[in-house]
């Protein structure tokens, strides 16, 4: 089970890495 749900896992965890990024560069902009 944990097999089939990994790939899924590390899909969201890129994402949320991503989206931290992406806030972190806009507030960079901002200031």
């Amino acid at each position: 089970m944990e097999g089939e749900n990994a790939p899924f896992r590390q899909r969201m965890i890129e994402l949320d890495v991503l989206r931290g990024f992406a806030v972190t560069s806009a507030r960079r902009e901002r200031t």
